[in-house]
């Protein structure tokens, strides 16, 4: 009897485990909440998700755009900036950021950081003329 229960004590913490979602599929849920309009629940479901993996950066961005699309914006900036901790040069982290400042209505910050993109972009490209 002894050995029966302490075999089901060892269990549980795997059963449990087996059990409870993970931080993928609580982002999904995520996912799917911001793509029915419900971006309380996505920013819910998302910060879940960070608890359980900090470094899962698609639910940092996406926690990113629910906390802009509530008006959270100082907390939208700083999920982003987070996210560019990690990854400096992604483009569409800074573009998103610049986006966040702009609608925030921090005007200067949101041009600096488009005019970096700008030239980022730019350098990309060779200009042809006519001479």
């Amino acid at each position: 009897m002894r050995i029966a229960a302490a075999l089901l004590l060892l269990c549980l913490p795997s059963l449990a485990a087996s059990q409870a979602p993970g931080a993928k599929e609580i982002f999904e849920e995520g996912q799917e909440a911001q793509r029915a309009g419900n971006y309380q629940l996505a920013a819910a479901k998302f910060a879940e998700a960070l608890r359980l993996d900090p470094q899962l950066i698609a639910a940092r961005a996406n926690l990113a755009v629910a906390y802009s699309s509530l008006g959270r914006f100082d907390e939208a900036i700083e999920q982003y900036q987070l996210a560019l901790a990690r990854f400096p040069e992604n483009f569409d982290l800074r573009r998103n950021l610049a986006l966040v400042y702009y609608k925030k209505g921090a005007f200067a910050e949101a041009a600096a950081l488009f005019l970096a993109l700008v030239k980022l972009v730019s350098s990309d490209f060779l200009i042809f003329r006519d001479e």
